[in-house]
């Protein structure tokens, strides 16, 4: 009976037996009588009133849950790039799902565990589609109600290694999934901005080793040309971006940036200090800059994560019209993610915590 639930769903998307499907999802279409199945055959991914759900390590998944209940970009009436004083998001259920089973992704990569990685953002992608979670750690059953993801947000950079994989699942049980991820958001934001030439991306070491971006930028196939770096020991922002600079001419290049990327999560609130900096370099007429000048293009532009994950998800559902047009601020849930203490060592996404934003 498990291996006829198998072929059915499989004639959603053809997999042979030589297809880098990973095993974790094998399991999932073999048995039937596992949450995972159940999330997935459950799920309704044209419900409006779903959560827009945050996934990923804690501290990174605070941060831009936290930016995105209290952005405001676009006018909410016609989508124009103008403040109006109204959260762009309002009258939305953001649900944090913090990643509290698997909290070293940098060290799966330094380790060679891509495949282990590329699992835990599809048991993330899981448990944000779930529509019930376990009380806590102990539990046996899932009984508590929770609010399904309309659209799932990845809060790292590492996740770009597993959201075709979310795709390959979900599609696997004839279902749609909205994802939202940083390098795939920032790509989208490089292209909106006709930013052309050379790019500068300034990203933790372990990232720019993951190779996330080499990954994105060549299926966007726009011929993005770009170097990263990962300045250290700096007191500000400011002193940050010229330490990059400094990195980028120490490797001999002569070509002017076009633009710089912060992957960074903590750096993001810097993007607009940062911008002016770089507008204050261009149009410096002292000696003390004139190398840094050479360096910077004329139409130079800072594009951060933070911001360019809330275009990508604002713009979502706008066009795909999923807003659930209810006044009022944003509210806010926080599950945690952990492993089970049986033996088998499975993953739980259990209820954490319930914050109401006024």
């Amino acid at each position: 009976m498990q291996c006829a639930a198998v072929m059915s769903l499989s004639c959603a998307r053809s997999v042979t037996a030589d297809t880098d499907v990973l095993p974790y999802i094998r399991n999932v279409l073999a048995d039937t009588s596992s949450v995972a199945y159940s999330v997935l055959a459950g799920y309704d991914p044209a419900d409006r009133y779903g959560s827009i759900a945050v996934a990923g390590p804690e501290e990174s998944t605070r941060q831009l849950a936290a930016y995105l209940m209290a952005c405001d970009m676009f006018d909410n009436i016609d989508a124009r790039e103008s403040r109006d004083s109204l959260p762009d998001f309002a009258g939305e259920l953001f649900a944090s799902c913090y990643d509290l089973a698997d909290t070293s992704y940098a060290g799966l990569v330094r380790d060679g565990k891509d495949d282990a990685l590329r699992e835990v953002t599809v048991r993330n992608a899981v448990a944000a589609a779930a529509g019930e979670c376990y009380q806590n750690a102990f539990s046996n059953v899932p009984s508590v109600e929770k609010s399904p993801a309309k659209i799932i947000v990845f809060s790292s950079s590492f996740s770009e290694v597993g959201t075709a994989d979310v795709d390959t699942l979900f599609s696997l049980f004839g279902k749609t999934v909205r994802l939202v991820s940083p390098v795939e958001a920032i790509a989208q934001r490089i292209e909106e901005e006709h930013v052309a030439g050379k790019i500068g991306i300034w990203a933790d070491n372990d990232v720019l080793a993951s190779g996330v971006y080499a990954r994105v930028f060549r299926n966007w196939n726009r011929g993005f040309d770009y170097v990263g770096f990962s300045p250290d020991g700096f007191s500000t922002a400011e002193e940050g971006f010229f330490r990059f600079l400094d990195m980028y001419m120490s490797t001999g290049e002569v070509v002017p940036l076009s633009a710089v990327v912060i992957d960074d999560f903590r750096l993001s609130g810097y993007a607009a200090s940062i911008n002016e900096v770089a507008s204050r370099v261009r149009s410096s007429t002292t000696d003390e800059h004139a190398v840094y000048r050479a360096i910077l293009a004329d139409d130079f532009k800072v594009i951060d994560a933070v911001s360019s994950i809330a275009r990508s998800c604002y713009r979502t559902l706008r066009k795909e019209n999923l807003f659930t047009h209810i006044i009022r601020y944003p509210l806010s849930e926080e599950y945690a993610i952990v492993r089970s203490p049986e033996a088998n060592a499975d993953i739980k996404y259990i209820e954490y915590n319930h914050i109401y934003v006024h």
